[in-house]
Formats: C-alpha cells, structure tokens, sequence
C-alpha cells in the first residue's frame, strides 16, 4: 500500500485531519518526542557524535514546554482561586494582583512617578498621562543617553573585537 492514494473520507484522512487541527500543548510534547526519535535514528546511522547534540536540543526543547505548561497550570489554578468565594473578596484579590503586577513592571524613576496612584481603572489614564509627559518626549531621553554615554568610562584603550 506504500504511496497508494487514501480514498476521500476515509477514516485514515479523517484522523489526518485531526491530528492537524489538535494544537493543545499535550501534542507538540508528543510531536517533539516523535521528531526526537526520528533524529536521533537519522543520526545514529550518518554520525553518532551528532545523536548526543539532538539529544541535548530535544531535552531542552521539552522542558521548554514542561515548564511553559506547568505555568499554564498554575496560571488556571489561579484564576480558579480568583473565580471562587464572595464578590468582593475576588474583586479586592484581582486588584491586589493586578497591583503586583504593575509594580513590577516599572522601575526606577517612572516607578516613583506613579507611586501615589493606586491601580485601580480610574487612575490608569491619568498614570499613563504623567509617564507620557515626564518620558515620552523622544528628544530628551536621547540627550540624557548621549549625556550618559559622555559620562561613561571605558575600561580599556582598544576595542576587544580588533584582537589587540
């Protein structure tokens, strides 16, 4: 039956169509694992050094995946947890959260900037505005880099790419 036409409808092109249209993270494990076996009997029979590198590669690819779903799992957990018990507590959790999350993404000067407001939605707007009016002008943060640059210091005479 190699290379033989499948009939239209059938069960194997069903399955084919199937199996194309699953994207959940469960079956580009089970894909990374069925081209990891591939590899590696590919190179074991043109060059065996070349196994133990695919090897490497695969078993990083896969813990890349281990983890992104275990923090796919603890992110439901999450929001599970979020979606339980009284209103407001949920509300006053989100907003915790949420604040969290704000205060870690900005840092510095901007961090100090905003730090009287609250993140809540209503102050989101006028927090946004103050950060816009103190870095948003292009031509001013290009100057202090330069100022910066100036300042700095180097720590050697030559550069280490010419191999002096």
């Amino acid at each position: 039956m190699f290379g033989a036409q499948v009939p239209r409808g059938s069960y194997i092109q069903k399955r084919e169509r199937q199996a194309t249209t699953i994207t959940g993270p469960t079956v580009m494990v089970h894909r990374i694992q069925a081209n990891h076996a591939d590899c590696c009997k590919a190179a074991t029979e043109d060059s065996p050094g070349l196994l133990s590198e695919i090897s490497k590669e695969v078993n990083a690819n896969l813990k890349l995946v281990s983890d992104t779903l275990e923090n796919l799992a603890k992110t439901a957990d999450q929001t599970a947890e979020l979606l339980s018990g009284e209103e407001q507590k949920q509300i006053e959790e989100y907003l915790e959260r949420t604040s969290e999350l704000h205060e870690q993404s900005l840092r510095g000067e901007a961090k100090r900037a905003i730090r009287q407001y609250a993140v809540t939605e209503e102050n989101y707007t006028a927090a946004v505005e103050i950060l816009q009016a103190k870095f948003g002008d292009k031509s001013k943060l290009i100057y202090d880099l330069q100022v910066r640059l100036e300042r700095a210091s180097a720590t050697s005479i030559y550069i280490s790419s010419e191999g002096y």
